[in-house]
């Protein structure tokens, strides 16, 4: 954080909530969670990590695209999965 004075920590892997947490207090920044989506279970797990981060990212999940990159690479989820949802905390679409 001293060479690259960061305003947001995104967060890309399998973090468990703990782990966010721990992460947001040690660093004192805002943290986005980034969900990978490939069905409605996986928007239903956004839940769990309310406690913790400040904002969530849905991004396509690389399980679309076995032995793609992580990440989307380009390609979007359903989007009619989080049609109509909300959360309590700010989020975003990473369009594919």
């Amino acid at each position: 954080m001293a060479q690259a004075p960061l305003d947001m920590l995104q967060l890309h892997g399998d973090e468990t909530l703990r782990r966010v947490k721990d992460i947001r207090r040690r660093f004192g920044k805002p943290v986005m969670k980034v969900l990978r989506v490939a069905s409605a279970a996986d928007i239903a797990g956004a839940d769990e990590y309310l406690p913790a981060a400040d904002w969530l990212l849905f991004d396509a999940s690389r399980r679309r695209n076995e032995g793609a990159l992580p990440g989307g690479n380009a390609i979007s989820f359903d989007w009619s999965l989080i049609a109509g949802r909300s959360w309590p905390k700010p989020w975003m679409l990473s369009a594919g």
